[in-house]
């Protein structure tokens, strides 16, 4: 993730096999910033509001979500894009250019309430093909 140029954030996937959408998953999750992030079998287990996925929750209202737990507007996790949920939290966010937000810590972060959110306007993929 990118901000005035800079990269803010990065993780690395092992993108062997993948396609479009599933290299974006806990198990090609190579390194992140974040020490907290359960194996994808806690992520795979179907606990609601638990997501590792482009396309995010049910709702259609986060993507690039990485969560932890969610009810309403109380949302602890990672990173996500956050487009309409009606979040106050998240109005700088969808008003402005920085799109995207990731935790500032080195775990997972209650968006409402913790306040090391990271915002970024740009979010690259990079493919190297060996």
């Amino acid at each position: 993730m990118y901000l005035d140029g800079n990269e803010k954030m990065a993780m690395i996937f092992d993108g062997k096999g993948s396609n479009q959408t599933n290299w974006f998953s806990p198990g090609r999750l190579i390194t992140s910033p974040w020490s907290d992030l359960p194996g994808s079998h806690q992520f795979d287990s179907g606990e609601e509001g638990v997501y590792f996925s482009i396309q995010g929750n049910a709702g259609k209202l986060r993507n690039f979500y990485i969560n932890y737990s969610e009810g309403s507007c109380v949302v602890s996790g990672w990173t996500m894009i956050d487009h309409q949920s009606g979040c106050t939290w998240a109005e700088p966010i969808r008003n402005g250019l920085k799109k995207f937000i990731y935790s500032l810590k080195k775990t997972k972060m209650n968006y409402l309430t913790d306040g090391n959110v990271g915002k970024a306007e740009v979010i690259a993929v990079f493919v190297r093909q060996e």
